[in-house]
């Protein structure tokens, strides 16, 4: 048996060639109690008192407490499709919007459910760091947004050239049922 952060897994070895092996898994999750879930609650609550007495920043606190990997930001929550901390109000998880949506800038959240990486229940108390009022994008306020459509920008026109260098010197068969389909690419 072998503890992972799905689960326990039991594990037969199928095949073994070289470096290479087949395996097969059962997977056991194990059930959290009501009894956890309130020890959590709990531990969270207290936590949120050290931070509000000064004890802790939340970010001392995060490194200190956290069983997260944001813990390794001093708990700021990055934005997987930006590598920022800052979020567009429809990239969050509808369940955290609705608890921030209410939060002052520096106010620290009751404990949330969530379900981290691996599909798990676990709680969570968040602060709100800031909030950005809706304005045009300029390079002060937006300068990693913008530098990343940028950037996105100058890849997907050096892919488009490629494909259109490529295909002078290619083969290229489309098979016949998808003839009538528009491409973002003229094949032909």
């Amino acid at each position: 048996v072998v503890e992972r952060p799905a689960g326990y897994h039991i594990l037969q070895l199928i095949e073994r060639r070289g470096e290479s092996i087949d395996l097969r898994q059962i997977l056991v999750v194990p059930k959290i109690s009501s009894t956890d879930i309130a020890k959590a609650n709990s531990y969270l609550d207290s936590i949120s008192t050290l931070i509000k007495n000064k004890k802790y920043t939340f970010a001392d606190a995060a490194v200190k407490f956290s069983d997260d990997d944001s813990k390794n930001n001093g708990g700021l929550i990055v934005n997987p499709s930006t590598s920022s901390s800052k979020f567009q109000m429809n990239e969050i998880d509808p369940s955290l919007f609705f608890v921030i949506d209410k939060m002052t800038v520096g106010e620290i959240s009751k404990p949330i459910f969530m379900k981290d990486k691996h599909g798990k229940q676990a709680l969570r108390i968040v602060m709100l760091k800031s909030r950005t009022k809706p304005h045009r994008a300029n390079l002060t306020d937006d300068y990693q947004q913008i530098q990343n459509a940028a950037l996105s920008e100058k890849q997907n026109n050096a892919v488009k050239e490629w494909i259109n260098k490529a295909k002078k010197h290619s083969y290229i068969k489309i098979n016949g049922i998808y003839k009538g389909c528009s491409f973002k690419y003229s094949w032909f």
